[in-house]
């Protein structure tokens, strides 16, 4: 799921991105950068379930977080969070400094 917020943090758009599998990350960079155009915004949350887990993101989801990061900012593009949910509670990566 990508959530487009404002400059002033309120959000714009939603949409649901793509669908993975148990045990895969999966973030087409090119779909993210084609949401965030339409929606007309710079700012960007991200979130994705655990749906047979607890809601702590794994190695895989940091490292994958991390380099969207690193491709986003030399656009100008700010990941604000992205939230882990599984077990009914929710992780938020920037909360835990994970990227």
């Amino acid at each position: 799921m990508a959530v487009a917020l404002s400059d002033t943090r309120h959000i714009k758009s939603m949409e649901t991105l793509d669908s993975g599998t148990p045990g895969e990350v999966k973030m087409d960079w090119g779909k993210i950068i084609r949401f965030v155009c339409q929606a007309n915004c710079n700012i960007l949350v991200l979130a994705h379930n655990h749906p047979q887990g607890e809601a702590k993101p794994s190695y895989q989801d940091i490292q994958a977080t991390r380099e969207l990061v690193s491709y986003l900012k030399p656009i100008h593009l700010e990941l604000f969070d992205h939230i882990v949910i599984g077990n009914g509670t929710a992780y938020s990566m920037a909360e835990h400094h994970d990227f």
